[in-house]
């Protein structure tokens, strides 16, 4: 008798439970090719004053996935648009754990299955109405080996009563990332970034291996492999660093296995503050001795030099005529790279104070200081091939200040020095600068004019000791054949700078520079020439017409990688190319397409494919879905379309339009647009 009692009573719950589930308020089914979703609340009433939690339920088609809040490195986040009455409000997407999904060498932070997506709404406290309506409208991105932008509308209508038991989420709202209670540090050096906690908060998952999902994006490499380590009560996630170089509080999710074998997810606190490394066991002594053998050591790079040689001829000359100037010489030199080195130091330390990531030749980062260091190098090795003169181009009142004021000259010699060397790391000196930029500001700052002392140190030897000087050859025509052959270390640091540039730009940043080194040679030039009234002026409108292209170039950044020589999409122009015989590739894309932005640079934008187009004569049009376009829409759905990548080959001779596969090759993209002989 208990037997049928209780199988009575599984029968009587199996046939139940449907029915909760049926029962659970919610809207009415958005049901799509690749989805189905519809709005659920988590209570069957409204209490005043009592938050409830509702979500977007979205079941995804096997294959297909969603996005997370930071989505990787391609696609886009659901976004949540709400219209609750007067009174009410919508809190944040409480986003659930994400998994990792690898596709042809990029790493996206996204979902599959079944996911649901919980917000807070809060009621007033004051409630005069029976029912009320909430309204949301989501839009939201699925991929596989296309992606489809796809939205819904939904509405959910409950009524005002006393606090119920149920709680229709709170299995979602369990698995649900909890903020972890623990204090955590990340360090950071050139190539990674390593997450700190404390082990013991953690102490059910020790020896698991953890992932880090950042909110900010591009502060790591999402497709690199992320090493774990539980050692001496310390849990460590380090991750190779993303495009990012700035590290300032980041917020971040940690993902763990449980004993259950499901993922756990911890929200970490919003300000991590930055822990120093370790120094490598330096002391401040022996970093002051290594940063002043670097320095030392900095002097034989080739950017340098040239300019340390022909000092030391300079020095020469004036020891001949007075020990007294030359040892002047020397203080002032040494002046120059001690004042620039405190500027450099100082800059630097303010801007770690800041929270800014940098180290030694962090000019560098920027196009404009790179660009404006580029010409410099190249001004003097023209000047040193005797192209110009530097009173001459200064006029009569830079010969009078030469010939008057050589020591301001001298000092500002050693200040180009330490510019030119910025791009340099001698030995020794990597270090000390690391320890430096780990020690309080006065410690490094100590480091850093230790190096500046060993910078100087050779040239103020000389100038100091008449012994060194006189191992010097006496001056005769040899130092001009010696200045002139220094110009070309100079030239090739200015080639070396230029293809630095190409790296942040590309061929168009190789162009722009290429032009300004030219201008610049033109214009020096013309000064040394200015015997005419015709030169004067033809030399003052280049000046202003070099001055201008220069100013753009600094205030628009670096150029870009070059594209494919493209029209805007749009079905009138795509007829009218059609209309006169003329071969159309078109191909849709958007910014969020996976597919499309490997394609676009494993295919479209190799020399291959651009010079097919032009030898053949081929129209590229660019159809931008990154944002909805009804014209690009209807375009698709011409096809049998929902959604990107589409490439469609218009032959000559009006044929019908030729569809392209959606994963590209070189040599494919050609055979497919390639004419076909009769």
């Amino acid at each position: 008798m208990g037997f049928m009692l209780r199988y009575g009573l599984v029968c009587f719950l199996s046939f139940l439970l449907p029915c909760i589930a049926w029962a659970m308020p919610a809207s009415p089914p958005v049901v799509l090719e690749n989805s189905t979703t519809r709005l659920v609340a988590d209570t069957d009433v409204i209490t005043p004053g009592e938050p409830f939690w509702v979500a977007l339920e979205m079941q995804l088609a096997p294959g297909w996935h969603t996005y997370w809040e930071n989505p990787g490195d391609t696609g886009i986040p659901t976004t949540l648009r709400w219209d609750v009455p007067n009174g009410f409000t919508a809190g944040p997407v409480h986003w659930p754990v994400p998994e990792r999904v690898e596709l042809a060498g990029l790493m996206n932070f996204a979902y599959s299955g079944k996911v649901y997506f919980p917000v807070p709404i809060t009621p007033p406290s004051q409630l005069t109405g029976k029912t009320y309506t909430l309204t949301l409208a989501a839009n939201w991105l699925v991929c596989m080996d296309i992606c489809v932008p796809e939205k819904g509308e939904y509405t959910v209508t409950l009524p005002v009563g006393e606090a119920t038991e149920h709680s229709y989420l709170s299995p979602v709202l369990a698995r649900l990332p909890k903020p972890l209670d623990a204090e955590a540090h990340y360090q950071v050096d050139e190539r990674h970034l390593t997450l700190l906690l404390p082990a013991e908060k953690l102490a059910a998952y020790e020896g698991r291996h953890a992932e880090l999902f950042p909110l900010t994006d591009g502060l790591i490499d999402n497709l690199a492999p992320q090493e774990t380590a539980w050692k001496e009560n310390v849990l460590s996630v380090t991750v190779p660093r993303g495009t990012i170089k700035e590290t300032p509080p980041f917020k971040a999710m940690l993902v763990l296995e449980n004993d259950a074998g499901e993922r756990d997810g911890f929200l970490l606190s919003a300000d991590l503050r930055e822990a120093a490394p370790p120094s490598g066991g330096l002391s401040l002594l022996s970093a002051l001795l290594l940063a002043f053998a670097g320095g030392i050591v900095l002097n034989l790079m080739p950017c340098v030099l040239p300019i340390l040689s022909l000092k030391a001829l300079a020095l020469v000359k004036k020891s001949a005529a007075s020990r007294q100037e030359a040892i002047a010489h020397g203080l002032a030199y040494s002046a120059g790279i001690l004042m620039s080195f405190a500027v450099i130091a100082g800059a630097l330390i303010s801007l770690q104070q800041a929270g800014h990531a940098v180290g030694w030749g962090f000019q560098l980062q920027s196009a404009g200081f790179v660009t404006v260091l580029a010409l410099i190098t190249f001004a003097v090795g023209l000047n040193l091939s005797g192209l110009y003169s530097l009173p001459h181009l200064f006029g009569g009142a830079g010969h009078s200040l030469a010939a008057r004021h050589g020591l301001p000259g001298t000092f500002f010699t050693g200040a180009l020095a330490v510019l030119v060397a910025t791009p340099c790391t001698a030995p020794f000196m990597a270090p000390a600068l690391g320890f430096a930029l780990t020690q309080p500001p006065l410690a490094s700052f100590l480091v850093f004019e230790a190096l500046a002392l060993g910078f100087a140190a050779p040239l103020l030897l000389v100038s100091l000791s008449p012994r060194l000087l006189s191992c010097f050859p006496r001056p005769g025509g040899w130092m001009h054949t010696f200045k002139q052959l220094m110009a070309f270390p100079m030239y090739a640091t200015s080639a070396w700078l230029v293809w630095l540039l190409t790296r942040e730009g590309g061929e168009q940043a190789l162009a722009e520079a290429l032009m300004l080194l030219v201008g610049a040679a033109f214009l020096l030039w013309l000064h040394e020439h200015m015997k005419t009234k015709l030169v004067h002026k033809l030399y003052h409108v280049g000046l202003l017409v070099f001055a201008v292209f220069f100013a753009w170039l600094l205030l628009s950044g670096p150029g870009r990688l070059p594209d494919v020589q493209e029209e805007v999409f749009s079905s009138s122009r795509l007829e009218e190319l059609r209309a006169a015989d003329t071969p159309v590739f078109v191909y849709a894309t958007a910014s969020w397409c996976i597919t499309c932005k490997i394609n676009e640079a494993t295919s479209l934008r190799t020399t291959m494919a651009m010079e097919h187009f032009k030898k053949e004569g081929i129209v590229v049009m660019k159809a931008d879905w990154t944002n909805q376009d009804k014209e690009i829409s209807a375009f698709l759905r011409s096809f049998e379309r929902q959604g990107v990548p589409l490439y469609v080959f218009y032959p000559k001779g009006g044929k019908k339009p030729h569809l392209l596969p959606q994963l590209l090759t070189p040599y494919l993209l050609v055979e497919e647009t390639s004419p076909v002989s009769p």
